[in-house]
């Protein structure tokens, strides 16, 4: 290569080798339409000549994912369910991360390592034991170690944020808080906790005793003194997002969707339309114990589980994400839906654990722990019009749980019926049955996908012009089921609720006249 001199190095390449910048022009527009993604490119140039040495795909944050999705759309690089196909919940959460409003009005401290984006403030505390006296009191804390370690989970969870002196982007706290979607800042070296006098020393001689106001920064590491303003964007003005909600819809209307990632977005969907959070968060709630006899039905026998053991189908480490929002996706949406009709704290009438959670933990692969968690939605049809043929949906489910997160759990609280709190969401193995009936493991996806696009594009009733209420006032009279050329018992014997004149389960659970266990 030529001799370059320092006026040069000032020039760009364009400027400097204009033929050679035309052909890596030339080969980046080549590996994008094969690739159909942003690549990163190694090159050299010797002699004059142009080597590609390696080419692969570009590494990039959440927010730049999104971004480089909707411009190959726009390009026309990518059709519409494949740009869709590349969001997920993480990378929208990035758009909404909260932010400092008021950083101005505070004073820098320290600065670790960004180790979980987002902003928080709160009082800061050394201790799980006082941790729990800010929880019980209501009071937002951060939690500050020199290093967190397992003991700690209980304090993790409780907290608005995490902050250690020590630990880099591997640690303990990065993991957990990174799993939980927290903030967390690690390696602020400055900081040395004293335990005993329980305050921080800060290098300068800056003293923060517990109980004071501390403010951090996990997208870039600051910690502040002061109590922050904490402000969460709305997605609604957010230009990318505006898009993304309306390409998102678009494709849902498609009449191929089957290449879609449907359990992630449906979560996105429902963070637009629904206000749902994006990421699952874990309960800062403890297991409660009942006062009263535990129902028998609560305690499973042996031969009830191994003989769930067999139905069970595993889920491959590739698909255990997309089949977790799936099925955690589903219980959310029926959970909302059926509250909206019947009120909420009225559960008992429409969901079931069909045993204690706790019951079922034991050791799982490798040194982890598994448990095993069995519920039921029933009577759906009765409340959920736009689901006239659903009477029940069960989900068998085996749950990964690492050696920090606790298991599922009954809530007691509630002396109608008990509701399943849930922590970890990692689905290892499942089965669901709808009406009964068992459904194949390939097929779920579509049948969740087919369930949740009823709730907004449902229109059947309209197109055989009836209704709900018309096919419940037919079965309830019950005279005319037996008359096949009525128009409604032709309905009915589709739906599945009536069969050679008689009411199906299906169609005792719309009169809310079926028994559970028969």
């Amino acid at each position: 290569m030529p001799y370059c001199s320092k006026i040069d190095d000032e020039m760009t390449l364009k400027e400097r080798w204009p033929d050679l910048y035309r052909q890596l022009s030339e080969v980046r527009a080549n590996v994008e339409q094969h690739f159909r993604d942003a690549c990163d490119i190694e090159f050299t140039i010797e002699n004059g000549r142009l080597y590609i040495l390696a080419v692969r795909p570009a590494k990039r944050t959440p927010v730049a994912n999104v971004r480089i999705a909707l411009d190959f759309y726009a390009e026309g690089k990518i059709e519409l369910v494949e740009a869709v196909s590349r969001f997920c919940a993480h990378d929208i959460a990035a758009f909404v991360r909260p932010m400092i409003k008021n950083q101005h009005e505070l004073s820098f401290l320290a600065e670790g390592l960004p180790a979980s984006p987002g902003a928080a403030t709160g009082r800061v505390v050394f201790s799980h034991e006082r941790a729990d006296v800010y929880r019980q009191r209501g009071e937002p804390y951060i939690y500050m170690r020199m290093e967190v370690s397992p003991e700690d989970i209980g304090a993790i969870a409780s907290s608005e944020a995490v902050l250690t002196s020590r630990g880099g982007m591997t640690s303990h706290a990065t993991v957990i808080c990174g799993r939980m979607g927290k903030p967390c800042v690690v390696g602020a070296r400055e900081m040395v906790v004293d335990y005993g006098d329980r305050e921080v020393n800060v290098r300068g001689g800056h003293v923060i005793r517990e109980g004071g106001w501390i403010t951090i920064n996990g997208s870039n590491g600051a910690v502040l003194v002061g109590q922050g303003e904490i402000h969460v964007p709305n997605w609604k003005d957010i230009p990318e997002l505006q898009v993304v909600a309306q390409m998102i819809e678009q494709a849902l209307l498609s009449a191929d969707t089957k290449d879609l990632r449907v359990g992630s977005i449906w979560r996105i969907r429902d963070y637009f339309i629904h206000a749902r959070p994006l990421e699952t968060l874990h309960s800062r709630r403890s297991p409660t114990h009942s006062n009263s006899t535990r129902n028998s039905s609560l305690v499973p026998e042996e031969e009830c589980l191994l003989r769930v053991g067999t139905l069970l189908h595993t889920i491959s480490s590739d698909d255990a994400h997309e089949y977790s929002e799936i099925l955690l996706g589903l219980s959310d949406a029926l959970s909302r839906m059926l509250a909206s009709q019947v009120g909420l704290g009225n559960h008992h009438t429409y969901f079931r654990p069909l045993w204690d959670p706790q019951l079922t933990l034991r050791q799982g692969r490798g040194p982890d722990r598994a448990q095993l968690v069995a519920f039921q939605y029933f009577d759906i049809n009765r409340y959920l019009v736009h689901l006239p043929d659903i009477a029940d949906i069960t989900f068998l489910m085996e749950i990964g749980l690492s050696p920090e997160e606790d298991g599922w759990f009954l809530d007691f609280t509630n002396p109608d019926g008990e509701g399943l709190v849930i922590n970890s969401t990692e689905v290892l193995a499942c089965a669901l049955q709808v009406n009964g009936a068992s459904v194949r493991h390939d097929k779920i996806p579509a049948l969740y996908n087919s369930l949740r696009k009823r709730e907004h594009y449902w229109r059947w009733y309209e197109y055989n012009m009836t209704s709900h209420e018309e096919l419940s006032d037919f079965l309830r009279e019950g005279t005319h089921i037996s008359q096949p050329d009525s128009r409604l018992a032709i309905y009915c014997e589709e739906l599945g609720l009536i069969h050679g004149g008689e009411l199906t389960r299906t169609g005792l659970s719309l009169l809310g006249k079926y028994r559970r266990g028969q």
